[in-house]
């Protein structure tokens, strides 16, 4: 999925592919995708497209569901094929050219047909009941750029560290002070 973004934006997959991490929340079905990059636009600009090419992957049938809606239109196909027939021999039948057996096995045929229509339908259901049809992939949240994160500062750190070092300094003078005082 990410080698067609890469080509698109003229970089390596390796490149890309560093610059996206991916994790399944705990528990759940959710999927939290994080995008960096050298602006806050293009790592935006690559979020939008790993998600744009998931939920178009996502959307795409199984494919148990399109072997199954494969079977159902050819299978209607063969039912309309067979009612034409049924049709065309009742005719037939009636203006003596063709023969009553030849009318049942026509709607023996359809009968078959048109329930084995509806054993692939109530599959295509159950599939899409039970959600074998594929994820139901649906952003939660509109993709949204991270606050800048807080970089050292060197300076105001080793300010803290000395105020800080001061204090226990601080009391060591004084405690050496008082005992030489003292007699």
């Amino acid at each position: 999925m990410l080698g067609p973004i890469a080509q698109k934006q003229g970089r390596q997959f390796d490149d890309l592919n560093d610059d996206i991490s991916v994790q399944v929340l705990d528990n759940s079905d959710v999927i939290e995708v994080e995008a960096h990059g050298l602006t806050k636009g293009a790592a935006m600009q690559t979020l939008q497209a790993v998600m744009g090419s998931y939920l178009a992957l996502a959307a795409q049938p199984t494919g148990a569901a399109r072997d199954l809606d494969t079977q159902l239109a050819n299978t209607h196909t063969n039912t309309v094929e067979l009612q034409t027939r049924v049709q065309q021999l009742t005719t037939a039948v009636i203006a003596k050219t063709a023969t009553q057996t030849s009318l049942n096995d026509a709607r023996t045929a359809l009968t078959a047909s048109q329930n084995q229509e509806k054993a692939i339908q109530a599959s295509i259901d159950e599939l899409n009941l039970t959600g074998q049809t594929g994820p139901n992939a649906q952003p939660l949240t509109q993709p949204y750029p991270l606050p800048d994160p807080v970089s050292p500062q060197p300076l105001i750190a080793a300010s803290i560290g000395a105020l800080v070092a001061t204090i226990p300094a601080g009391a060591v003078v004084a405690l050496t002070a008082l005992r030489r005082t003292k007699p």
